[in-house]
């Protein structure tokens, strides 16, 4: 087990057959940072996750779409997943040790945690079990494994007062990203 960089890109995603990517510096009143679209063309299989007896979602199948927005100095990445016909499915915020910022190249250092916010509003806490097992074979260290509850604590306890920021600056960017993105396409076609 290690700590693993995950980029904002996704080039070696095995999964996803055929992509496009667009991204763009994040520059709201407090965030700096960079945001980026992938369009998932095509797939070998789609992706469902089962959160709960009654909660099931595909997140990832043919024409879908992942919004990833990496703030500086933060210690969370956020993944916005949109379905095929641009609805948003869920939020997904990967608990990290610390985004590095570099344009198209940008990536989290992963830090085992993860929060999803589905459409209404419900928080789930993913992968304990990751962080716990991290904890005890010295992968990570107190500190590590503290702050990533924390964070992930933080994160449900102000989704109510910030879901609307987070809406409102997902929408932007998809929109700002998705014209890149389809003008690529329709250059290609």
């Amino acid at each position: 087990m290690e700590m693993k960089k995950k980029y904002i890109n996704r080039k070696k995603w095995s999964r996803v057959l055929d992509s496009k990517f667009g991204f763009c510096k994040l520059n709201e009143k407090n965030i700096t940072g960079v945001a980026g679209l992938l369009f998932i063309k095509q797939v070998k299989e789609p992706l469902i996750k089962k959160y709960k007896e009654d909660l099931e979602l595909k997140i990832v199948d043919n024409n879908y779409y992942w919004l990833q927005i990496g703030i500086e100095n933060s210690n969370y990445w956020i993944t916005a997943m949109y379905d095929d016909k641009k609805n948003l499915i869920q939020y997904y915020i990967d608990i990290t040790d610390r985004n590095i910022i570099k344009n198209s190249d940008s990536y989290f250092i992963d830090l085992f945690l993860d929060v999803v916010i589905t459409i209404n509003e419900e928080g789930i806490i993913l992968d304990e079990d990751e962080l716990e097992a991290a904890f005890k074979q010295n992968v990570i260290n107190k500190k590590q494994y503290e702050g990533a509850y924390l964070k992930a604590k933080e994160i449900l306890e102000n989704i109510q007062q910030k879901k609307k920021e987070l809406d409102t600056i997902c929408n932007k960017y998809f929109d700002i990203l998705i014209k890149k993105i389809e003008n690529v396409i329709e250059l290609k076609m």
